[in-house]
């Protein structure tokens, strides 16, 4: 009897463990409560991970441990762990990058799942429960919306910028930005595509926001700034121009702002001039990204309200559409189309027969004649198929011994060549692991890296994360493959010095190499041909004489979509496989420029992630280099259309087009007006005068197309055009401007223009 009292007594005791205690737990109140905040501005973007302000109050015990961060990246999760000190009673705030889609869906339930904390650091595990607090919630935009951030005393100085730009795009969000507000490190500028400086000295920012400034231009940013008395501090040393002195700039022939007559720098390139020939604006290349100066101030009064100045600005600056088609997004996909084809089991053909043939020997013949001499022949069903199973590990070992020895490692990454000698791009890094476990990778300070997991939030952040400079797998599955991707900037390479010139069909000149190693597969890319020069080895000279497929050198184009390209090659085709496929991302990389570049490759191991251990490593890099060549054009001559670099975009939404197959002349249309913009490359800018008729037709689809009159500022029918239509009616700045009008979701076929005249 007292036993079944006891044992009811342990049921009651084990009822209560069970189900109430977790519940107590569950309901207990949370130690830290943490504020998330967007203080630049809450206006972000779909797939960019944005700036954050984390405010952590803690109510509880000292924690000592980690902050996990989780970001989606293309479809892929980034999880970053740091570490972090908060003394009972404290508040501290952490500056952190968030994906800004999913909290502003579903705060409540997204919040928890993006940040996490463990106290003694995320290798231990220890989960610590917070509450959240999100204290606005954001609004999204497209990833190719414009964001252009603007650091002026007051923002009614840019009002012709904003005007315009809500006459040509359906969506923009201009942030204004204050000496107390601008962030003091690069990824707090992540947000904007474009930042103007207006009236306020750059000087007077503190050195940390300087030194983000400029991080964030290397990075690929774009900035726009005034010619005034302040000083620019850290941006001096890279403005295209030098002030002189005071004059009346004629920006349109009704419009005319005070500003200088400039003196262009070296490397600079001029952009935009007065109908004398003054320069008006001017662009000097930084790391990837640019800064370009106008002649005078940029908001000045009267001028800072004028429609004609906000339509210069649009257009001369480059704001007047946005693109969907995102160069890294398709480099990601040839990556992943060839980045982890690691060579196979290799044993040859003749290897397996002769031990095939050594197996049957022994097992036949040798082994009855030793069995029968000993007179041990019972013996035979123990060791034949002992033997069998000793033959094939051998065989499997001698197949597998890389595999089985060390981990492989294969790294892919495409740069851009920038005029200052460095070099920015993009890399993955595949494993493939020879154990399970623990596997790392340690990056520099000129490398970003996290490791690329399924988006999966049923999956442990504890798999996979970044911390202190280090990329951790920490439960490897035998036998498969990890992968690492991120950005790498090298300060200082090399580049290739070009001069070469297009006449009668052939591009001649010389291309000199400055890099310290062999360049291999040297080649120009010009439309989707490629023209191979060999390899160029340091410091060499080779002389260039070749035949092109048109009057000039196109804008490089891919050759062959990332989706048509298979990871499954085997044997002598992975090499080639992989080639093709991290080439096109190079050249995908660049495609935006519209200008030919020179692409090449070499196995030197540039990216500064370097795996912690030995492993067999396999790199490949391709390079691509944007240049321009002089042309001489002789007689009588013809361009069209369809060789001129081109954008497509809709009128209303400002979406850019692309064809929807490579080399198919179908486009497909969302909206009814569609603004084709084909654009006079600038080596033929000084033979202008020359072009006698430009000849414009629709191509039988159907279309109204018009042409946009330099002369009038409108749109005319194409009927309407005079038969020697006159090069300077009809071109603007060096953009032939049509407008497409049919009806919506359908393709069509561009229409057909020609230009035609006599060379000077």
């Amino acid at each position: 009897m007292r036993q079944q009292n006891l044992l009811r007594l342990l049921i009651i005791v084990a009822t209560i463990f069970i189900f109430v205690l977790p519940t107590a737990r569950a309901s207990a109140k949370s130690t830290l409560e943490v504020e998330v905040d967007f203080p630049i501005t809450d206006k972000l973007k779909y797939d960019t991970a944005s700036p954050a302000v984390l405010t952590i109050k803690n109510n509880g015990e000292d924690f000592s441990g980690d902050i996990v961060i989780s970001t989606d990246k293309n479809n892929y999760t980034a999880t970053t762990a740091e570490s972090v000190d908060i003394a009972s009673g404290e508040e501290k705030q952490l500056h952190v990058e968030l994906g800004g889609a999913m909290i502003a869906q579903d705060p409540k339930d997204a919040l928890p799942k993006v940040i996490k904390f463990y106290a003694g650091g995320i290798e231990k595990g220890k989960k610590v429960n917070a509450s959240y607090k999100l204290v606005k919630t954001p609004q999204l935009y497209p990833d190719d919306t414009p964001f252009i951030f603007t650091l002026t005393s007051n923002p009614d100085r840019l009002q012709a910028l904003s005007n315009q730009l809500k006459k040509e795009t359906t969506e923009f969000v201009q942030v204004p930005l204050t000496k107390e507000t601008f962030p003091s490190y690069a990824n707090g500028l992540a947000l904007a595509t474009t930042i103007m400086i207006d009236d306020v000295a750059v000087a007077d920012l503190t050195a940390a926001q300087q030194d983000a400034l400029l991080a964030w231009v290397k990075q690929g940013g774009a900035i726009i700034v005034g010619t005034t008395a302040n000083s620019l501090g850290a941006l001096d040393a890279y403005l295209p121009l030098t002030k002189g002195a005071k004059q009346q700039l004629a920006l349109t022939k009704e419009l005319s702002v005070p500003g200088y007559l400039t003196t262009i720098q070296p490397n600079a390139t001029v952009s935009s001039t007065t109908a004398q020939g003054e320069t008006l604006a001017a662009k000097q290349v930084l790391g990837k990204g640019s800064v370009t100066q106008v002649a005078f101030a940029l908001g000045d009064q009267p001028y800072n309200s004028n429609k004609q100045y906000g339509e210069w600005l649009v257009t001369n600056l480059a704001f007047g559409y946005t693109t969907t088609a995102s160069g890294q997004h398709m480099v990601s996909e040839y990556y992943k189309n060839g980045s982890a084809t690691f060579d196979a089991l290799n044993i040859s053909a003749s290897g397996i027969l002769l031990a095939i043939i050594l197996y049957v020997v022994i097992v036949g013949p040798i082994l009855y004649v030793v069995l029968k001499k000993i007179d041990k022949r019972e013996y035979a069903w123990v060791i034949i198929p002992t033997l069998a199973v000793v033959v094939a590990v051998a065989l499997f070992g001698f197949g597998a011994k890389d595999r089985l020895a060390k981990p492989q490692t294969q790294q892919v990454a495409t740069y851009i060549i920038n005029e200052d000698s460095s070099l920015s791009g993009t890399y993955l890094t595949s494993l493939l692991t020879n154990r399970s476990g623990k596997f790392a990778f340690t990056f520099d300070d000129t490398t970003t890296a996290s490791a690329i997991e399924a988006t999966n939030f049923g999956t442990s952040v504890q798999q996979s994360y970044t911390k202190d400079q280090q990329v951790v797998f920490k439960d490897a599955r035998y036998w498969s493959i990890q992968q690492v991707q991120g950005d790498s900037f090298i300060p200082k390479l090399g580049k290739f010095d070009t001069a070469l010139v297009v006449s009668n069909g052939r591009v001649e000149g010389t291309i000199k190499s400055n890099f310290p190693f062999e360049m291999k597969d040297v080649a120009i890319s010009t439309g989707i041909d490629r023209i191979p020069l060999g390899t160029i080895k340091p410091g060499e000279t080779v002389q260039v004489s070749e035949a092109i497929p048109n009057q000039f050198l196109q804008s490089a184009e891919v050759t062959m979509d990332a989706y048509q390209l298979t990871s499954n090659a085997t044997g002598q085709n992975i090499t080639e496989t992989l080639h093709q496929a991290i080439s096109e991302a190079a050249v995908a990389q660049v495609q935006e420029l519209q200008t030919p570049v020179i692409i090449a490759w070499t196995d030197e191991p540039l990216v500064g992630l370097t795996y912690d251990g030995k492993a067999k490593q396999q790199t490949l890099n391709y390079v691509a280099q944007p240049f321009t060549a002089g042309l001489e054009l002789q007689g009588d001559f013809t361009i069209t259309g369809d060789v001129l670099p081109k954008k497509v975009y809709d009128e209303q939404s400002n979406e850019l087009y692309t064809t929807a197959i490579q080399g198919d002349d179908e486009w497909y249309f969302e909206g009814t007006h569609t603004i084709i913009e084909l654009q006079v490359p600038e080596q033929m800018l000084k033979d202008i005068a020359s072009i006698k008729q430009i000849a414009v037709s629709d191509s039988g689809s159907g279309a109204n197309v018009l042409i946009w009159n330099a002369t009038t500022k409108n749109y005319e029918e194409i009927a309407s055009m005079p038969e020697n239509a006159s090069s300077a009616t009809y071109i603007e700045g060096n953009r032939i401007k049509l407008q497409h009008i049919a009806p919506e979701h359908q393709s069509y076929t561009l229409p057909i223009v020609e230009l035609k005249g006599v060379a000077q």
